[in-house]
């Protein structure tokens, strides 16, 4: 049977750790260090198991703030880049991750984000 996130997942944000419990078991960077800002992760509604996490950083250069967005380095507060985004091997290829994106987007952009 199919898994439907919509009825059977929930997004709530996480923690560096508990975002690091799926990074660096499935992602192909393993346990290499990264930033962080925010992270969110997406869970199994009844057994609360963890299946998916993107991670969101401050936007690294002024190049990048200075093309994409028209912002000075100053004026970077608010502007994120997704640095991380894995799945439980469970749920590849099933449009978890872009379920997981898309509401991830919509929290960040409810904490103030300006751009991502």
């Amino acid at each position: 049977m199919e898994f439907k996130y919509k009825a059977e997942s929930y997004l709530k944000e996480i923690t560096k750790k508990e975002a690091d419990l799926l990074i660096s078991r499935y992602h192909y960077l393993g346990k290499k260090s990264f930033m962080f800002s925010k992270a969110f992760g997406l869970f199994e509604n009844g057994s609360n198991v963890l299946i998916g996490v993107a991670v969101f950083s401050p936007l690294t250069g002024i190049l990048a703030l200075r093309s994409w967005f028209d912002k000075s380095n100053q004026e970077g507060d608010g502007v994120y880049e997704l640095i991380r985004l894995v799945m439980h091997p469970d749920h590849n290829g099933k449009n978890g991750a872009s379920f997981l994106l898309g509401r991830a987007l919509r929290m960040l952009k409810k904490t103030g984000a300006k751009g991502v």
